[in-house]
């Protein structure tokens, strides 16, 4: 492994392009191969030079300084100059064949394997279309030297076809053999190298693209929850404002009430008889009461919008109660009666009482509502609101005995922007808004049973919580 990693870091490329890269990687493999097939050429002819009594080949000094040749190309492809030196290379396969076949003729083996590795080293390290173009200059080369060595225009030492191989020769072969196996193995380790490099940028592409859509869903589903927040603050004001109205009439009433007992009772100032004293208490105390019910009034109105709310302990049988109080006007305007039912006990809870608030408020100005479409003159007009608790559980249930839903828009009730009232008196956001809070702020329900023609009963069930340790648990 030591040793792989030792002569893998003399073909190691040094540029940043990736094809400049592979490029220069084989550039680098092939000249460490030339120069060992020329060191052990340059071996081969020395020993037959000197063994040979009739050494026709080239001279080791020719194998040596193309050794020195292809070291240089090393070495300039090493300090930056890779591309220079790959022409220089190119040229140089393509020079050695075409002296082959010039000295010792065009069908000398070893000239047609030079040829064919020079075809190869071209497509690896230029590109494909150099290499279809070398084939057509060597086709013209061979054809040229075949037809001058045919008439006797290049004379051609062809002794080589009257000896037998001997051993160098096969061995010279079969370097060339290997130069050819090394150049076709470097080729398919880097298209494969590529291939798996295109493998992994295609599942990386995949995986960036997954997470994209997650990503663009996740922000998706954030904007479309912040919009339907402030569609849900306005809402609130939206319902607020349709039931102004009658609430302003409701808060007229003790209004003038209390200024008539003012009034009277300035009156009254100095008077000490029993009688007076007796209507003055009595003014006193009517004026008192239209007080409360003032401040009760404006403290249920202040809190229907209130925009969001903290967590705190709170009574829900109060807190329904002074919904009720601000929906009663909106209820006698459309002459429906409302029917509270609390347990004598105070049921409280630590949570969210605008969540709460706001979610009832929902619930009943909806079953008001529900008689609106309602044409049956001798219905009951009334809206059932009763609180229970057991086992640590609180329930709400909302009835009315209007026409009901739709058995078809039943189980989209509770989606946003679907509404089965007539007119311009819902957007279809109350349910949906709601829903979210019971599930989200109380990890509770809100379930529907509705006939049509008997009515609808809307129910919240929620666990309570006592104390602000276990509303975080």
């Amino acid at each position: 492994m030591r040793l792989f990693s030792f002569a893998t870091a003399f073909v190691l490329p040094q540029s940043d392009n990736e094809d400049e890269r592979r490029r220069e990687y084989i550039l680098n493999a092939l000249l460490l191969v030339a120069m060992v097939l020329f060191f052990a050429v340059s071996v081969i002819s020395f020993a037959q030079y000197v063994t040979l009594p009739e050494y026709r080949g080239l001279y080791p000094i020719v194998f040596l300084c193309l050794l020195c040749f292809f070291a240089s190309l090393y070495a300039a492809s090493r300090a930056g100059y890779a591309r220079i030196a790959a022409g220089v290379f190119v040229a140089a396969f393509f020079v050695l064949p075409t002296y082959a076949a010039y000295r010792w003729g065009v069908d000398v083996s070893a000239s047609l394997l030079f040829f064919a590795i020079a075809i190869v080293i071209t497509g690896m390290l230029i590109n494909t279309r150099t290499a279809l173009l070398s084939v057509l200059g060597i086709g013209v080369v061979m054809l040229t030297i075949g037809e001058l060595q045919r008439q006797g225009s290049i004379v051609v030492d062809s002794y080589w076809r009257r000896e037998y191989w001997i051993w160098q020769d096969t061995v010279l072969t079969v370097i060339m053999f290997g130069i050819l196996a090394a150049v076709a193995w470097l080729s398919n380790r880097e298209i494969e190298r590529s291939l798996a490099r295109a493998r992994e940028s295609e599942a990386a592409l995949t995986e960036e693209r997954d997470m994209l859509e997650v990503r663009v869903s996740e922000r998706t589903r954030e904007l479309r929850a912040a919009q339907l927040e402030q569609m849900s603050q306005a809402y609130r004001f939206i319902e607020f404002g349709r039931m102004a109205s009658s609430v302003f009439h409701d808060l007229a009433t003790p209004l003038t009430a209390l200024s008539l007992n003012i009034e009277s009772i300035a009156r009254s100032q100095g008077t000490r008889d029993a009688e007076t004293l007796a209507v003055l208490t009595h003014d006193v105390d009517r004026a008192q009461r239209a007080t409360a019910h003032m401040e009760k009034l404006m403290r249920s109105m202040r809190r229907q919008l209130a925009q969001e709310g903290a967590r705190e302990a709170f009574s829900l049988s109060r807190t329904l109660e002074d919904v009720v109080h601000v929906l009663t006007p909106y209820a006698r305007e459309q002459r429906v009666r409302l029917c509270v039912v609390v347990p004598e006990e105070d049921i409280r809870t630590h949570n969210d009482p605008v969540g709460f608030t706001q979610v009832m408020t929902n619930l009943i100005a909806n079953a008001i509502d529900a008689y609106a479409d309602d044409a049956r003159t001798s219905s009951t007009r009334e809206v059932h609101i009763t609180l229970t608790s057991a086992a640590g559980e609180a329930s709400v249930a909302v009835k009315d005995h209007g026409p009901g839903v739709p058995e078809d828009a039943l189980d989209k009730i509770f989606e946003p922007f679907v509404t089965t009232k007539e007119g311009r008196r819902g957007l279809g956001l109350g349910l949906s808004i709601a829903r979210g809070i019971v599930e989200k702020q109380f990890a509770g329900t809100l379930r529907v049973t509705s006939s049509v023609g008997t009515g609808s009963t809307f129910t919240v069930h929620f666990p309570l919580r006592e104390t602000q340790e276990s509303s975080s648990e």
